[in-house]
C-alpha cells in the first residue's frame, strides 16, 4: 500500500472517529480503524506491573512478550476466571486493544480448548470504563472508538449478548463509556 493511500486511510479512520460513524459500519472498517488509530503505540517493555513480585503478573507478563507483533490469539487472552487482560498496564492495554477489539467481535474464533467466545469476557474487561487505569493513556479518539466498538455490539451482536444474559454487563458497561466521554 502506497504510503499516499496508507495517510488516506489514516485521515478517513480519524475523521470517521471524530463525525461518527455510519451505523452500518462493516467488521473491517472498524478493525482497521482501530488499528490506524492505535498504531503508533509502542510495544511497552512489560504488560503487566511486576514490580511487586507477584508471581501471577509475572507469569501473564512472560506469556505475553512471547507474542510477535499485537496479534493476539484466544489462548493469550485466557478465560473470564484466569486472564493477563484484566491486569494489563495502561501501555499493554493501548497496545493489544485493537487485536482485542478483533478477537471480541470475531464470533467465529474458536480455540482447540475450547475458550468460551470472547465477547463476553470482551464486556466485563472494559466494563469499569475510561477512568480504569488501564485505559488512562487512551486519548480522546482512542475513547471514542471505545465507545464505537461498544455501538457495533449492540447493533450487530445483541441476539448473541442477550442468549448468554449479558445484556445488563452490557449496558452497563455502555453506560459507563458513554458518561466517561461526555
Amino acid at each position: 500500500m502506497s504510503r499516499f493511500l496508507r495517510a488516506k486511510i489514516r485521515a478517513t479512520a480519524c475523521l470517521l472517529v471524530h463525525i461518527g460513524v455510519k451505523r452500518n459500519m462493516k467488521l473491517e472498517s472498524l478493525i482497521e480503524t482501530g488499528n490506524l488509530l492505535f498504531e503508533n503505540v509502542e510495544r511497552p517493555m512489560h504488560f503487566q506491573n511486576i514490580a511487586d513480585g507477584d508471581p501471577e503478573a509475572i507469569d501473564h507478563d512472560a506469556s505475553l512478550q512471547k507474542i510477535i507483533g499485537r496479534q493476539l490469539s484466544l489462548q493469550d487472552v485466557g478465560n473470564l476466571g484466569y486472564t493477563p487482560i484484566t491486569q494489563l498496564t495502561p501501555e499493554g492495554m493501548q497496545y493489544f486493544f485493537p487485536s482485542l477489539v478483533k478477537l471480541a467481535l470475531d464470533l467465529e474464533l474458536k480455540d482447540l480448548e475450547g475458550v468460551e467466545q470472547y465477547l463476553f469476557s470482551f464486556i466485563i474487561q472494559i466494563m469499569d470504563g475510561p477512568t480504569d487505569e488501564r485505559f488512562s493513556l487512551f486519548t480522546l479518539r482512542q475513547r471514542e472508538y471505545v465507545n464505537k466498538v461498544i455501538e457495533f455490539i449492540e447493533k450487530n451482536y445483541m441476539i448473541f449478548v442477550k442468549e448468554e444474559c449479558f445484556d445488563e454487563d452490557f449496558y452497563q458497561t455502555k453506560a459507563v463509556w458513554l458518561d466517561g466521554i461526555a
